[in-house]
């Protein structure tokens, strides 16, 4: 036994004494308090789900070399993310409305296809597979060259995207043909959007182009829409946030440069849980009914994009004329929500334009509640985030027709945007019968968003990756390349568009590039991005927007002049021809 020493019963001497004479001494010493609290902290973050992506909050992953043909692992490439450029496009807003001097003007680089002042088209000329295109189109002015001629320079400063923007055709006018004796196409995918980008950057638009994108967890945190959202308002105008839920959806839901709380005191359905009450959800998939005094509190940020807006939406479920009370700034204001009962409404608060707090009360029993919109009012964009963490395609199927399409109706998307495939793609190979029952409801969903107004297209953004280590390499799931092939079949056969996220990312070795990349590009999971990678990852996004956008006005100004050339002699090769896009 040891002996305690007379002069030994200060602290210091004390602390000589052997561990099993001493504890609770030993757990008032505040590093070992320190050092208990690291582990009970590394336990729960170990054991509880992550907030931020599908999994642990923690995993513990060895970091080994990736094989090589020396002694030593490669040197990883140091990569940085860069800043898309941007173009001015006030010179073309501003150039006169007049007609072009003569269609070479329409097409510099194009040839010299035949002037209108020669001779009118001879009426008794007639094709072979119809009759001679009866359309009138008015003169192209100088301002859609002079747009043509920026967004070329645009596209030249950003770097060229690794795939294309898929835009199929959705109509054909078969009294022209093109080149290589096919119909030429007079509409294709996107050309909403697109047609509303060229309204904002010419300054005629009475409400900014509108993009609503639906997704799993890469969406929901508003990583990926946020950036996109920044890209398309520094071009082409601030539209305003865009669509925001009244509570919380989802274990987490983003609104980058915005605070959003929401108290307790309603009753959530989503498509995620509730799929008995389908009828009750609404746009997003999610819907809310007061089960109290629920408020709902937004607060822009000092700083950053999508901040300001001069008009409000509320997107609710009529029951009954009620009113509920907003306070802008501190101020407050009733909103009267009198009209038809039983009703989807879109009711609009206009406010002075700038960056205002809102806070929401006096939610009415009985009524259901969706969100609320953030715009402007004219040119600019908005790009809506309607993701939902542990989202899955097929369960958009399982959103009530009637009610679903009605509220894409009020909201009126130029686009709608269907991102999933992370939560579907699994670590075993992917069988011909269950990928063909994904294509089939995956087809569904699609076909009733194009059903709700044909004044709205779809696009179909492709699973990103999913990976694992193997015997010291970082392998991408054998579900995952058959899975893209499925969603880019979906969307062929229900006409949306499709960018092939995963081909922009690099394929099956893209989540091994990512990962090593500095800065770090992909998450340790090996399926969601980092924060600089949703970055880059819009960004390739953006650029093959661009490059669509770019197609779309060179074929409207093809389009224009057809109707001014001699059906007779009709000389496409001088037209400038973009390559096919509608086909893989």
């Amino acid at each position: 036994m040891y002996n305690l020493p007379t002069d030994a019963r200060s602290r210091s001497d004390f602390a000589h004494l052997p561990l099993t004479q001493r504890p609770r001494k030993l757990l008032r010493e505040k590093p070992v308090q320190a050092i208990l609290a690291f582990i009970l902290l590394a336990f729960l973050a170990w054991n509880l789900p992550s907030p931020w992506w599908e999994g642990r909050v923690m995993e513990l992953r060895p970091e080994l070399p990736e094989p090589s043909g020396a002694f030593f692992a490669k040197k990883t490439e140091q990569k940085e993310v860069e800043e898309v450029a941007e173009v001015d496009l006030k010179s073309a807003a501003s150039v006169e409305s007049e007609p072009a001097e003569s269609p070479r003007a329409a097409a510099p680089d194009a040839g010299q296809p035949p002037d209108a002042s020669e001779r009118p088209p001879d009426p008794s000329s007639e094709r072979k597979t119809g009759p001679t295109h009866a359309w009138t189109y008015p003169t192209l002015p100088r301002r859609d060259i002079k747009l043509l001629e920026t967004i070329r320079t645009l596209e030249s400063k950003l770097k060229k995207p690794p795939t294309e923007l898929k835009r199929p055709c959705l109509e054909f006018a078969s009294s022209h043909l093109t080149p290589s004796r096919r119909p030429l196409c007079v509409r294709r995918a996107l050309d909403p959007l697109y047609r509303q980008l060229r309204a904002s950057a010419l300054g005629q638009a009475e409400r900014p182009a509108r993009l609503s994108q639906f997704g799993d967890s890469l969406i929901a945190g508003d990583a990926f829409t946020g950036e996109l959202r920044r890209l398309l308002q520094d071009q082409f105008g601030e539209g305003g946030f865009g669509f925001i839920h009244a509570g919380k959806a989802s274990r987490f839901i983003g609104t980058r440069h915005l605070t959003v709380r929401t108290s307790s005191g309603w009753t959530r359905h989503t498509i995620l849980s509730d799929t008995g009450q389908t009828n009750r959800l609404g746009f997003a998939g999610a819907a809310f009914e007061p089960n109290g005094q629920p408020t709902l509190g937004i607060y822009p940020h000092d700083e950053g994009t999508a901040r300001s807006f001069d008009r409000v939406g509320l997107l609710l479920y009529r029951k009954r004329d009620h009113r509920i009370r907003l306070a802008v700034d501190g101020e407050g204001r009733d909103v009267d929500l009198s009209g038809p009962a039983e009703t989807n409404v879109l009711h609009w608060v206009n406010v002075e334009s700038g960056a205002h707090d809102l806070r929401f009360a006096g939610f009415s029993p009985g009524s259901i509640y969706y969100g609320v919109v953030l715009e402007h009012v004219g040119p600019g964009a908005v790009v809506d985030n309607l993701g939902m963490a542990n989202g899955r395609a097929p369960r958009l199927t399982l959103l009530d027709r009637e009610q679903w399409q009605a509220q894409i109706r009020q909201r009126h998307p130029d686009v709608l945007s269907f991102a999933y495939g992370v939560n579907t793609a699994g670590e075993d190979p992917a069988s011909e019968s269950w990928l063909e029952k994904y294509q089939n409801q995956y087809e569904t969903a699609l076909r009733r968003a194009r059903q709700a107004s044909p004044e709205i297209d779809c696009l179909v953004v492709s699973l990103l990756t999913r990976a694992r280590r193997q015997e010291g390499r970082i392998v991408t799931y054998p579900s995952v390349e058959p899975l893209v092939k499925t969603q880019r079949q979906a969307a062929r056969q229900s006409q949306c568009a499709f960018w092939n996220a995963y081909r922009a990312f690099g394929g099956a070795d893209g989540a091994r590039q990512w990962y090593n990349n500095r800065p770090q590009l992909l998450g340790s999971d090996f399926a969601h991005p980092t924060r600089a990678g949703y970055q880059k990852l819009a960004n390739l996004f953006y650029a093959s927007l661009i490059e669509g956008f770019r197609r779309y006005l060179e074929e409207r100004i093809r389009r224009t002049h057809l109707p001014q050339l001699r059906h007779s002699h009709d000389d496409f090769s001088a037209i400038p021809q973009s390559a096919p896009h509608d086909v893989e």
